[in-house]
């Protein structure tokens, strides 16, 4: 398949996946606290508070701000720990949301802050503090891996239809991007390999 047809493809699924594509999670009402709706596309509310935080604490890098003291670091490195405890899945799924929203915000400020702690504070403890950021990463992907398989699990919705209302919307974006696709490459004279 050439680089024309993939591009083709590329655009008519965004056309079709973009209103749900960083949601996360289901659109049910059971998970609306979760998500923010702006123009009609879904977003994670805590990947957008995150990614807030990085981009505020990067601006704050373009501040005339006096060199700070080592003392900072140990202040870097102690936000880090609570925020990191408090983020543990356990831990955070019952905080309320406003509490939720302030920590992935200071998530997102410590990641932008740890290549200015290393740089301008302490190489060490910049390392130690990306470090850890990565390890919780991974640590938290696997486990919101292991929440998704299981999200619709206690929900009634799931038993008492083929797909739930959570789901409904991405069905039908991944059903019409089936049938514009084959359309585009049916009109292309693509035949698929094997064929």
């Amino acid at each position: 398949m050439n680089i024309r047809l993939r591009l083709g493809l590329a655009r008519i699924h965004w056309k079709h996946s973009l209103a749900f594509r960083f949601a996360h999670r289901p659109l049910c009402p059971r998970y609306r606290a979760d998500l923010l709706r702006v123009r009609g596309i879904w977003l994670c509310r805590s990947c957008c508070l995150l990614w807030l935080g990085i981009v505020s604490g990067n601006l704050i890098w373009l501040l005339p701000l006096p060199q700070p003291s080592v003392s900072y670091a140990g202040g870097y490195m102690a936000v880090l720990a609570t925020v990191a405890i408090l983020s543990f899945p356990a831990i955070y799924r019952p905080l309320p949301r406003l509490l939720r929203d302030l920590l992935r915000f200071s998530a997102g400020l410590l990641i932008a802050a740890t290549p200015f702690v290393a740089i301008r504070l302490s190489l060490a403890t910049g390392i130690i503090g990306a470090v850890l950021i990565l390890l919780f990463r991974q640590y938290y992907l696997r486990s919101a891996l292991r929440r998704r398989q299981r999200v619709c699990t206690d929900c009634p919705a799931g038993v008492e239809q083929p797909v739930c209302d959570g789901f409904s919307q991405q069905v039908e974006g991944l059903r019409r991007y089936e049938e514009e696709a084959t359309e585009f490459l049916y009109t292309r004279g693509y035949v698929p390999p094997g064929l």
